[in-house]
């Protein structure tokens, strides 16, 4: 994991994704939800495609996949157990899940290079322990996946929690052309 993190951070930081075509989003979504099927199962982690089938943008699906396996993979190591669940906004989609939430202290962080909000030294009284010895957590998935965003004039937003003090969504909203 980390070194596909920093195989990607290098690649972003020389990236132009020139390839935009209409892509079906629900089918993007499929997929990036199956590339990472092993890692939630083993996580705990429900995932749902609630993305609408004729759901379609004019996007680059190299960067789209990217910075969804990005906001994937995250919820996955930070939401889980957990369901999360990726449906359709207008020119974009949401990304929501069920776990623990983002301390309000962190929400202005979760996007830069190398943070994590789940740290060894985190405070008694949290909702769940910090992650087991051996468990990556590099903290740069989001920081690419907003990365991707810059580079492609979307918007990637976070909200926690989202229902009675738990969970998390990400909105990813594409340029005007989406």
């Amino acid at each position: 994991d980390v070194e596909l993190s920093l195989e990607s951070a290098y690649h972003l930081a020389h990236a132009r994704f020139d390839d935009e075509a209409r892509a079906n989003l629900r089918q993007c979504v499929e997929d990036t939800l199956e590339s990472l099927r092993l890692k939630a199962d083993k996580a705990g982690l429900a995932m749902r495609n609630d993305v609408d089938p004729a759901h379609e943008a004019v996007v680059s699906r190299q960067a789209l996949m990217t910075a969804m396996r990005n906001i994937v993979r995250n919820a996955a190591l930070h939401a889980a157990p957990a369901t999360l669940v990726v449906e359709s906004v207008p020119q974009g989609l949401r990304f929501t899940d069920t776990g623990p939430g983002i301390a309000p202290a962190d929400l202005p962080n979760v996007f830069e290079r190398y943070y994590s909000g789940r740290r060894a030294d985190q405070q008694a009284g949290e909702r769940r322990p910090a992650p087991a010895a051996g468990v990556n957590q590099t903290g740069l998935g989001l920081a690419i996946a907003q990365r991707v965003c810059v580079i492609q004039s979307w918007r990637l937003e976070v909200a926690s929690p989202v229902k009675d003090g738990w969970g998390t969504c990400f909105t990813l909203t594409f340029g005007q052309g989406a």
